[in-house]
């Protein structure tokens, strides 16, 4: 592994002890908060100690720099702008009966919380701390470990080893979160959780490795791809399907011509196979016309509506973790929707929400590249990201905060992949190195 070098104010070399450790320190992060759901004392707490740790490092780094350090003005107005909205949305809570102090207090730290993640880790790239590929490095390696442990459970499952009712009242009294589950095919059921909404994006990194500059072989690429498309075919999520199917589009189409093909061929044969097969065209007419799905979507609709006149009553907004009382979705997180970004909008305000708005926008300034097919593939699968927060709660969190950096990563090495994508036009490019 390279070292990094500290900003000619400080001291010398980074040594490559420090830098190990600091690598070491994100990738157990990633691992904490991916495979950490819930809110528990004993989930929180090894997160809480690696950001500690990590805040550490960024704080030895501004000393050897003797404090000559990017401070990025620009993002800490933004983050300042969001903290003063929501100190404003807790006063206007005051006035609304479905404010309560212990789930404001809840909703408080997992907002803080994700907003912390996103700028320190903006900071240790800004500042050479971290490099964008190792960081996405440690986010493969986490969702396999998260993958891993999906499937190992699925298969404990459909051997019947592990009883599907003890799983769920285990995940709820113990970490406090809901399991999404229905029978799939073949003894498999469906397990969806938070993180799975971050796997186009790492499925997108894990194929364009080698131009991201991603020190993996050839054989853990390939594991890792396989591993995360069943990981996405089981989330059994209409959303997490499109956005791996345009993810996946996108980094074949970067990578070179050879994958283009062996994506539209190993599409087709797949799609052919499954239409040959009753169970699995079932499972697929289920997801997409059954009842199910029309009583989900009429949830959506509910609370479009409910929440729509929530904010037209309340322009300036209802306050922080406020919710509308007729409509509650989870009794321990009331303030929780499918539709993330009109709930925040009607406890925040119109004019609250500009500032998290810009934060989501913020990410274009960050993409570095000038490439059409480029710049095109990093804000589509960052859209698609986006408008999860119309169909699930999935912005807000550790976790989304986490797929958020890996965007930030994405963005900033975009350059890498500019070679490959002309090549892919058939276009004449000069070589580029790995910086």
């Amino acid at each position: 592994m390279t070292m990094r070098h500290i900003d000619s104010s400080g001291a010398a070399q980074r040594s490559r002890r420090e830098t190990a450790a600091i690598d070491f320190t994100v990738i157990a992060l990633f691992i904490a908060i991916i495979l950490g759901l819930g809110n528990s004392i004993a989930i929180l707490a090894p997160q809480l100690a690696l950001l500690f740790i990590l805040t550490l490092f960024v704080i030895r780094d501004a000393i050897n720099k003797n404090f000559n350090i990017n401070m990025n003005y620009g993002s800490l107005c933004l983050l300042f702008a969001i903290l003063a909205s929501m100190i404003v949305s807790t006063f206007n809570s005051f006035s609304d009966a479905s404010s309560a102090a212990l789930i404001q207090i809840k909703y408080a730290m997992t907002f803080l919380s994700t907003l912390y993640i996103v700028w320190i880790f903006h900071h240790c790239l800004s500042n050479n701390i971290l490099s964008g590929s190792a960081v996405i490095k440690a986010a493969i390696y986490a969702f396999a470990v998260y993958n891993v442990a999906k499937l190992i459970t699925n298969a404990l499952i459909a051997f019947e080893i592990l009883q599907i009712t003890l799983l769920d009242s285990a995940i709820r009294q113990t970490l406090g979160t809901t399991f999404v589950r229905s029978s799939l095919i073949f003894g498999l059921i469906r397990i969806n959780f938070p993180p799975d909404f971050g796997i186009p994006i790492i499925l997108f990194c894990t194929l364009t490795a080698p131009k991201l500059n991603i020190n993996i072989s050839r054989f853990a690429q390939i594991a890792f791809t396989i591993l995360l498309i069943i990981s996405a075919i089981i989330a059994y999520s209409r959303y997490i399907w499109a956005a791996t199917f345009i993810a996946v589009l996108f980094a074949t189409l970067i990578v070179g011509r050879r994958l283009f093909f062996a994506f539209s061929v190993i599409t087709i044969l797949m799609v052919g196979a499954a239409a040959t097969n009753q169970a699995i065209v079932e499972a697929v007419e289920y997801r997409f016309f059954s009842q199910a799905v029309e009583q989900s979507d009429s949830i959506r609709e509910n609370q479009q509506f409910a929440l729509t006149e929530s904010l037209i009553e309340a322009p300036f907004g209802k306050g922080l973790a406020t919710y509308v009382p007729w409509l509650v979705r989870s009794k321990n997180s009331p303030y929780s929707y499918e539709l993330q970004i009109l709930a925040t909008a009607m406890q925040f305000g119109l004019i609250g929400i500009l500032p998290v708005l810009l934060f989501m926008i913020s990410l274009i300034s960050t993409v570095r590249s000038k490439d059409v097919l480029v710049c095109t593939a990093v804000y589509m699968t960052y859209f698609c990201w986006v408008m999860t927060g119309f169909t699930n709660p999935s912005l807000i969190g550790r976790a989304a905060a986490m797929v958020f950096v890996v965007f930030i990563c994405v963005a900033r090495l975009s350059p890498q992949l500019e070679w490959s994508s002309a090549k892919t036009r058939g276009v004449d490019a000069p070589v580029r190195g790995a910086g």
